[in-house]
């Protein structure tokens, strides 16, 4: 399944099709002083680059170059091609996408890091655990999703229908989709089960931020991924932030520490 790199050049981009700020981005420095190094930022569930892109401007602010792609997916602007294109989309999918952007990166870079918010926090420690960078930093990584997730893929996961999500009170905004496809969301399930059970293999230096007013993934989060994971995890609080990290009042914050940790890690290559 199609996905949009943010290495692609930009008249290949079909803007039509995507939402307003569902744009690719590619921010480098006219000298990459920083061993040249980039972060591949990764966005959550059914959003797009608006949710990763303040966080990689405040990474790119503090010296690193950063990317940022469409998952497979994700960012379509009509509702009928968009819920067509969740309901058929596989946890495999996104993996691949990733996959093949840090190849693309490491044409070009000789150091290659991750960041991701909720569920590209957890498409990001599933990278981290086979090795493909050498540096990885997450907010709300989605591996324990709420139990009513479970239960309901477990019982409606086979079905092709898509529920309506009101987004009219939610205090921040992000361009996310107004609705949940159970095949779609089974396929998210999969995959907090899938990075769970590969927590083991992350050897690479990781920060974890996370927020104990988070309600959708559970705050035991980073200490599950600090007692499994066999790399040096950091875990910061973020608690005047809910789930949105990068949107909300911690953003720059959390970007600024981001940036820090990966530069701390490249001292010490």
């Amino acid at each position: 399944m199609r996905y949009y790199s943010g290495f692609s050049p930009k008249e290949t981009i079909p803007n039509e099709i995507l939402f307003p700020n569902a744009v690719p981005f590619w921010l480098k420095h006219k000298s990459n002083e920083l061993k040249k190094t980039i972060v591949i930022c990764v966005h959550g569930h059914g959003a797009t680059t608006y949710e990763s892109r303040p966080i990689a401007e405040q990474i790119f602010n503090e010296g690193l170059d950063v990317v940022g792609m469409v998952l497979p997916a994700h960012g379509i602007k009509d509702i009928n091609q968009a819920q067509k294109a969740m309901g058929k989309v596989k946890m495999e999918d996104w993996l691949n996408a990733i996959r093949k952007e840090i190849r693309k990166a490491r044409e070009i870079y000789d150091h290659v890091f991750i960041y991701g918010q909720s569920m590209g926090g957890a498409i990001s420690l599933v990278m981290a655990s086979e090795n493909l960078v050498e540096a990885c930093a997450v907010t709300s990584p989605a591996i324990i999703l709420p139990k009513i997730a479970g239960i309901i893929t477990f019982l409606f996961g086979w079905l092709n229908i898509n529920i309506r999500v009101d987004l009219e009170n939610e205090e921040i905004f992000n361009e996310v989709y107004a609705f949940r496809n159970m095949k779609d969301t089974k396929q998210l399930v999969k995959l907090a089960n899938y990075t769970r059970k590969n927590l083991f293999k992350i050897k690479c230096p990781t920060l974890v931020c996370h927020s104990h007013n988070d309600i959708l993934i559970d705050p035991s989060a980073p200490e599950l991924i600090q007692k499994k994971a066999k790399g040096s995890i950091t875990i910061n609080w973020y608690d005047k932030s809910s789930h949105c990290m990068p949107l909300d009042v911690s953003g720059k914050q959390i970007g600024s520490d981001i940036a820090e940790f990966f530069k701390k890690h490249l001292e010490q290559i």
